[in-house]
């Protein structure tokens, strides 16, 4: 069964052993975009990959963008793919266009997990928050 392995980048200096791994050993490396602070790492390590940067330039919405993102990276399904994205994750959308056609076309995704900037900031604070007391949302799953 072919894998897509959707890896998020974290933070720069925080990118854990598990994604690194995943990074470094792609048959085939997708970034999300190569114009993030997190994907500096991967240039610099000279690790072959092609960006999505593309169809965000390309898209006229975020239901076109996770559409086309979905069909680059099952195109590419010669072989198993990682798909490195910015932060703690991909957003729930395009995760959500990506699995309903890797459950059609029988592929595999596995999820990697990670931190991102919000944990990273909260880290920082004098102030610790109790898990239940604190909840972090993308700012598109703001109330307008």
């Amino acid at each position: 069964m072919k894998t897509i392995t959707i890896a998020p980048l974290a933070t720069p200096r925080s990118i854990s052993l598990a994604v690194w791994d995943a990074v470094t050993h792609a048959p085939r490396l997708f970034l999300q975009t190569s114009e993030h602070p997190s994907a500096r790492r991967i240039c610099e390590a000279g690790i072959p990959f092609e960006s999505m940067d593309d169809l965000y330039r390309a898209a006229e919405d975020f239901d076109a963008l996770n559409a086309a993102i979905a069909a680059r990276l099952f195109s590419a399904l010669e072989e198993d793919v990682v798909y490195a994205v910015p932060g703690r994750g991909v957003g729930q959308a395009q995760l959500e266009t990506i699995r309903q056609a890797a459950e059609t076309a029988g592929v595999q995704v596995v999820l990697l997990p990670a931190s991102g900037y919000a944990e990273a900031a909260l880290a920082s604070l004098p102030v610790q928050f109790a898990a239940d007391s604190l909840r972090i949302l993308p700012a598109t799953a703001l109330p307008c």
